[in-house]
């Protein structure tokens, strides 16, 4: 067959790629890591340690699956583009349909491999017991299906797009795309489930006696907060919900369905979650139909783009009248010269339109984001979820550092930064002011919304520290250290993946084990003098400025060696 020369010709080329083995070891250690605090969660009855433990794996792998897959499929395609090595396969016998399922073949057993690693360890809970065969079932099916989206997702990334890192953002933008649609899609068929068999009925929740069962189903789920509802979601496609989580009409009309898996097995007749399985069964298979379609409009894609054509005058002509300035074009245009005169490296990084975009649109993203924490009414969970809203905003930031000059190295346009008059400094500062102003509108978004919280104190009265201003600084901290780390680490030669989790270990974990040692000695100080102390009664400020002290410290070791090798040409 012609896909496998190929299917050789990858398989050779990833095999010496030490990135690839890294990324098991870390897909393995992070489910590792979580084994610890479920086992020595105190408020978790023995009974149930099994089954927690395994959703808990299931949620990691879950996960994992949305976020590392599509990255794994991502360059495939798109590195023959930039090296200009495409064209040559195409002056061979081989068509489209074999070039794209050769590389989708080899990297889709990348993502294989990735979650061989997390097997054994995913059903180490197995063998503590509380695991029903229908929770392995149904964890099987569900990550499967998201396995063939998420492959589905790089595919679409890498045959539409390019440059390096647009590859990966898109790619992560279709896996956040198509994983919505999947969590919605398992939600909807589980509670259709319930509707048909009329364990949810309209007159249980004060609604008209005459609706159809299909009326009936649409009202759940669109009525109630967004937010929530994600949440839900989430938490019905990996098992990961509290015991207690019941649906809000319990109350009302006195039905307790619940999304906890464990207690639909020992809850519900057999009836329904083997028809729950059943339609399980339907979204694998329909999720994988969609991969092969996606893979067939790859293909055509390929077939169509595999050499660089020059923009048709229609395209010209659409690009000018939506994303050219329309208004205030002096002003807009002194700006640019100004930036240019001043900050010629950050300029190349937002000069064009699609930077621009980029930039506004992760303030567009952070604003809905907050409208929706703001008006959910479970405002004790307001903390939580503005917390997480900073987290991903942190691996968006670590994601575009960790790319920032792996273009100009790949494409060795980084020999020519260096022969014109800008100074190294001059060149690492450029570059940081340019993400920094990238994600400075959004970050902004992102701490007024922590100071208007902060007036209400129900939304940190459970807070243990009891300073609703301790998450802003350590997220001003985090914006300002680590672009400088991901600066750092782009020069080296490692998988954009490998680069992008190391810089949060560098810039996250790294700093926090540092400070283990302190956080001990204090602690062991503490027993030996109230004997019944706790060890949270350590002063969370002292702890706090020991952490970002070495985050400082982290960042400016890294800014160091970067001007090191930037100075002795080393890249």
């Amino acid at each position: 067959m012609q896909i496998w020369p190929i299917a050789v010709r990858e398989l050779r080329a990833e095999a010496r790629r030490g990135s690839n083995y890294w990324l098991r070891l870390l897909g393995a250690g992070a489910m590792v890591l979580m084994i610890g605090p479920v086992l020595m969660d105190p408020s978790l009855p023995p009974a149930q340690t099994g089954s927690r433990l395994f959703y808990t794996l299931n949620a990691v792998a879950f996960v994992a699956i949305w976020l590392l897959v599509p990255l794994t499929m991502a360059d495939c395609v798109s590195r023959e583009k930039r090296e200009g090595t495409l064209g040559l396969l195409f002056l061979t016998s081989l068509r489209p349909t074999t070039i794209v399922g050769g590389k989708c073949l080899i990297h889709g057993w990348r993502a294989f491999t990735l979650l061989l690693a997390m097997i054994p360890i995913w059903f180490f809970p197995v063998l503590l017991g509380g695991v029903a065969w229908q929770d392995i079932v149904l964890a099987l099916m569900l990550n499967g299906g998201a396995v063939a989206l998420a492959m589905a997702a790089g595919l679409l990334a890498t045959a539409f797009f390019k440059d390096g890192t647009r590859v990966m953002l898109m790619a992560e933008v279709f896996s956040l795309l198509l994983g919505l649609w999947f969590i919605r899609a398992h939600y909807r068929e589980f509670f259709g489930v319930h509707v048909r068999q009329g364990n949810i009925k309209a007159t249980q929740m004060g609604l008209p006696a005459n609706w159809t069962q299909q009326q009936l189903l649409n009202w759940y789920l669109h009525n109630g907060a967004p937010l929530q509802k994600l949440i839900e979601q989430f938490q019905l496609s990996t098992g990961l919900a509290p015991n207690d989580q019941y649906s809000w009409w319990r109350w009302r009309g006195g039905v307790s369905l619940t999304i906890n898996w464990s207690e639909n097995w020992s809850k519900t007749n057999a009836a329904f979650y083997q028809a729950w399985l059943l339609h399980v069964g339907k979204l694998f298979i329909e999720s994988w139909l969609a991969f092969w379609v996606i893979f067939g409009l790859a293909a055509w894609r390929v077939k169509q783009a595999w050499r660089d054509q020059p923009a048709s005058a229609q395209q010209i002509k659409v690009e000018n009248y939506f994303c050219s300035p329309r208004y205030m074009k002096s002003l807009f245009r002194g700006k640019m010269a100004r930036a240019m005169n001043q900050n010629p490296i950050g300029w190349l990084q937002q000069h064009s339109w699609q930077a621009r975009a980029t930039r506004w649109g992760w303030c567009l993203a952070l604003i809905i984001a907050e409208c929706l924490i703001v008006t959910d009414p479970e405002i004790m969970q307001v903390l939580r979820r503005q917390q997480w809203l900073a987290v991903l905003l942190l691996l968006s930031l670590a994601f575009v550092s960790a790319g920032s000059f792996r273009q100009e190295r790949e494409m060795g346009s980084m020999e020519l930064l260096l022969v014109t008059p800008l100074r190294e400094f001059q060149i690492i500062f450029g570059r940081l002011r340019g993400i920094w102003s990238q994600f400075f509108p959004a970050l902004m978004v992102l701490l007024v919304a922590w100071l208007y919280l902060a007036k209400d104190s129900r939304v940190f009265s459970y807070d243990p520290g009891g300073n609703p201003y301790v998450p802003i600084l350590v997220s001003a901290v985090f914006f300002l250290t680590l672009p400088v780390i991901g600066l750092y680490l782009s020069f080296r030669r490692m998988h954009f993946i490998g680069c992008w989790i190391l810089v949060m270990l560098w810039g996250v974990i790294l700093p926090a084990v540092l400070c283990f040692p302190v956080m001990i000695y204090y602690f062991r100080a503490r027993m030996l003098v109230g004997g019944n102390q706790v060890f949270w009664n350590a002063p969370v400020e002292v702890l706090l400025m020991l952490y970002l002290t070495f985050q400082f410290a982290s960042a400016a070791l890294a800014g160091g060696l970067l001007y090191r090798d930037l100075k002795k040409r080393r890249f």
